[in-house]
């Protein structure tokens, strides 16, 4: 490993970064030559990465990676007790507010912001929306669960004419589905 210290750096920050040095450089741009040799070379800074991350994971340490690009690999949306306990829920509102309000709290710069698509998603898998089709355009209907849920239907008319429905979601569907959030992000416990 001793070897490959000369080539590869890992920064010690609040997330982990490998970089290489100026020795790597060169073989990677065949100035230099070495026993790694450069085709080698770049499939060793791989097992490296993963190796790191093995042992990030093992010790409980969260891991993120930059890419090649520089950007940082953000972990998937994650509800937790914190966000939970910071929410303020409404005696009605949209889905769009309370996921807005999610995304708000979580760390943005680790975390991926949290979709309605994603949380629609999960409601339909739970039996609280079902599709149905007309003219082969999906329409969400609410399911008798999805009323006991909390979940109230409003219908409008669109500037066309066209009869559509709004969902909004009562401060029972609210706490609903920031449990089933938490319930997801805890193995369904």
């Amino acid at each position: 490993m001793n070897l490959l210290n000369e080539y590869l750096a890992v920064t010690n920050d609040e997330y982990a970064v490998v970089k290489f040095t100026g020795k790597s450089k060169l073989i990677l741009e065949e100035d230099e030559t070495d026993s790694l040799g450069a085709v080698e070379f770049s499939s060793l800074d791989y097992d490296v990465v993963q190796d790191y991350e093995g042992d990030a994971v093992e010790s409980g340490d969260e891991v993120a990676v930059k890419s090649s690009a520089g950007k940082k690999n953000k972990t998937e949306f994650v509800m937790t007790e914190e966000i939970a306990s910071q929410l303020h829920y409404a005696a009605r509102m949209s889905l769009s507010d309370l996921v807005g309000q999610m995304n708000d709290l979580r760390d943005e710069g680790t975390m991926k912001r949290l979709t309605i698509k994603a949380v629609e998603q999960m409601l339909l898998d739970e039996g609280l929306f079902e599709l149905k089709f007309v003219n082969r355009m999906p329409l969400r209907k609410i399911t008798e669960y999805g009323t006991d849920f909390g979940i109230e239907a409003e219908t409008r008319i669109s500037s066309k004419g066209n009869e559509y429905e709004v969902f909004y979601y009562t401060q029972e569907a609210q706490r609903g589905i920031v449990e089933l959030l938490l319930t997801a992000e805890n193995g369904g416990k």
